[in-house]
């Protein structure tokens, strides 16, 4: 980035950009941006779409040597569907009809299943004397019945009695990979998710309660056994330094001034043809009080004139949609200076029942991005994903 670029984005940030006091009136928006991260190795195993919730300890997914769906704990179907097919929808629904307040999500990759290394995140608004306790399950694929989840709904407080964020980082270990007892381990490629399974539900029923999985079979042949295939030749989790999936928390306040950044390159563009350019940008976006943003943006190098800036809904390495134009304030050279309020929200966000608060947890959640569109590159020339700062 030269010299020039770097001297007008912080002229931008101290002058354009100056948030004034914030009102007293401003209204609080207590917030918990939640990411997970697959953290096995490459060829490792995969993680389905991750449920995420916080709540007030009593939604206990499982119990280690119980049956699924005994006394207390959530019903053994919404488990099992999870634990089988990677499916969130039953866990989600039971979660909603017991807590309707409390907040919960899904998390999928670029591509559906968290491939090693992927990460994905989210933003929950929540109420810090009731949403105090953190609960995720995932299967782990390819595989018969494996997940991931926490059986104790108190073991990751995210809030103190007080109300107080207290949230800790943690990491899932391979040796904490759980057999829901539901299908038997046959790892046939036809019964076993991710392999060749033709649908949900197929598999050699079992009745055992859950336990730790005793890892992948080494007696099979291709195209049976997990460990057998070239993509997952790594993914025997009972290696003592296997790591399953990272959580990783951030408390944030929507309500008040929040800053976020962006570095625009052609080379985070996702189009099919590579971006022929030198072009660099910088992205600044100040939220205020919760119901208004305002973003700059300064470029330089661009192959042609710029004709087109939009924020878009999707996390680094997807396309999303088109959430915030922002042409009406484009010049030429690929500069914006721009003010976003809720009317301006558009797409899946605009039909959010608060499009602003909607817009501002992706931002925060870092699954918004800046494209510069120009002459020649029509598909976008620069792009940068707004990070909170």
């Amino acid at each position: 980035m030269n010299r020039t670029l770097r001297n007008a984005i912080a002229i931008a940030t101290t002058a354009s950009l100056t948030t004034p006091a914030i009102a007293s009136e401003a209204t609080s928006i207590p917030s918990v941006v939640v990411t997970v991260q697959n953290s096995a190795p490459a060829r490792g195993a995969l993680q389905t779409p991750v449920w995420v919730a916080l709540h007030d300890g009593s939604f206990d997914l499982y119990d280690r040597n119980v049956p699924l769906g005994a006394g207390g704990l959530v019903s053994a179907e919404s488990v099992e569907r999870l634990a089988e097919d990677g499916s969130t929808a039953a866990i989600s629904a039971e979660f909603a009809s017991a807590l309707p307040q409390a907040p919960q999500a899904t998390l999928v990759g670029v591509t559906g299943p968290l491939v090693s290394r992927g990460r994905a995140a989210t933003t929950l608004n929540v109420n810090p004397e009731s949403d105090r306790y953190f609960s995720y399950g995932s299967m782990v694929i390819p595989s018969n019945d494996a997940f991931i989840a926490n059986g104790n709904p108190l073991a990751h407080q995210i809030f103190n009695e007080q109300g107080r964020y207290v949230g800790r980082n943690f990491s899932v270990a391979g040796s904490e990979v759980l057999d829901a007892g539901t299908e038997v381990n046959d790892e046939i490629a036809a019964n076993t998710a991710f392999l060749n399974q033709s649908g949900p539900n197929i598999g050699v029923p079992e009745s055992n309660p859950v336990a730790l999985h005793e890892g992948f079979r080494t007696d099979l042949t291709f195209p049976n056994g997990v460990l057998n295939h070239p993509v997952f030749g790594a993914a025997d989790f009972t290696n003592s330094e296997y790591r399953a999936a990272t959580f990783t928390f951030r408390y944030v306040d929507l309500g008040r001034t929040n800053r976020f950044s962006s570095q625009l390159r052609p080379a985070e563009e996702v189009i099919g043809v590579g971006v022929n350019s030198r072009a660099r940008g910088l992205g600044f976006a100040v939220s205020r009080n919760g119901n208004e943003i305002l973003i700059k943006i300064v470029s330089d190098r661009l192959s042609s004139p710029a004709v087109m800036a939009h924020l878009h809904n999707a996390a680094r390495g997807a396309n999303g949609p088109v959430v915030a134009n922002l042409t009406e304030d484009l010049s030429s050279n690929g500069d914006v200076l721009a003010r976003i309020s809720a009317t301006d929200v558009v797409g899946p966000l605009g039909g959010a029942a608060d499009p602003m608060l909607a817009l501002l947890n992706e931002m925060a959640a870092g699954n918004i991005y800046i494209n510069i569109h120009t002459q020649v590159n029509p598909a976008g020339e620069i792009r940068g994903q707004l990070n909170l700062r």
